[in-house]
């Protein structure tokens, strides 16, 4: 596999991320030779971005990334095949060893709460889209907030939001 130390080892995102640079790059020099300055360019290739993004099942960068990161950490993680365990280890090196334990325990706590957090806004963002169809079309009810605050107590303060738009 080479040197990981540096380069991305899951090779599909990767691979992915690649394709869409090379799109994106040679529609924006299309754009350079065609007359455009660089400015539009850019702003003509982030057009380009997210048309390539949403084709690969991303609705824009920031899903990508939360894909990308934990799969990217846990891959290098399973390539170094965990800490050495010498638990008896004093010293220097036994500091550095329970220094990096605490370490990994904390990336390991981040990476859980960035998956849920993840989650949470991939929730929010459907339930968005659900209510921006039901208040522009005027059909939210008393059921439907129940429904809502179903989801979590997070989603409680966005119901009674709901509610006082209701009363309104």
């Amino acid at each position: 596999m080479g040197d990981t130390s540096t380069r991305p080892v899951v090779k599909e995102l990767f691979s992915a991320a690649v394709g869409i640079y090379r799109t994106v790059r040679r529609a924006e020099d299309g754009y350079l030779e065609s007359g455009m300055n660089r400015r539009d360019a850019a702003a003509a290739g982030l057009e380009v971005l997210g048309k390539e993004l949403s084709a690969a099942g991303f609705s824009s960068y920031a899903p990508f990334m939360w894909k990308a990161l934990p799969a990217e950490v846990t891959a290098r993680e399973a390539l170094v095949n965990g800490l050495p365990s010498r638990e008896q280890e004093t010293g220097m090196l036994g500091e550095a060893l329970a220094i990096t334990r605490r370490i990994m325990g904390e990336l390991d706590a981040w990476m859980d709460a960035a998956e849920q957090i993840a989650s949470l806004a991939t929730e929010l963002r459907g339930l968005a889209g659900d209510i921006t169809r039901d208040t522009t079309t005027g059909v939210v009810t008393e059921e439907m907030l129940d429904a809502f605050t179903a989801h979590g107590p997070h989603m409680a303060l966005l119901a009674q939001l709901l509610q006082l738009w209701i009363q309104m």
